[in-house]
């Protein structure tokens, strides 16, 4: 085999590369636009194996949620200050 084959053979791998990176960047713009809403998650804390305490933020409001493995509790509403 000689040093031209090797070469085309690098060009195509390069090539086949960068579509599929171009392809990956527009899945992830395509997923952003997709998946955005109204939710927010401000803060996450982790309190035990399993457990976690999430400060979501929803239509004006944070709430303050218990998280476990097979169910939340929400502990508390806050409103959403501007201040």
């Amino acid at each position: 085999m000689t040093f031209d084959y090797y070469f085309k053979v690098l060009i195509s791998l390069l090539l086949i590369a960068g579509v599929l990176y171009v392809f990956y960047l527009l899945s992830q713009r395509y997923r952003k636009t997709l998946f955005t809403g109204d939710l927010k998650i401000s803060d996450r804390v982790s309190i035990d194996k399993g457990v976690t305490a999430v400060v979501l933020e929803y239509q004006g409001s944070r709430y303050l949620l218990g998280v476990s493995d097979k169910s939340f509790t929400i502990i508390n509403q806050f409103p959403l200050s501007t201040d």
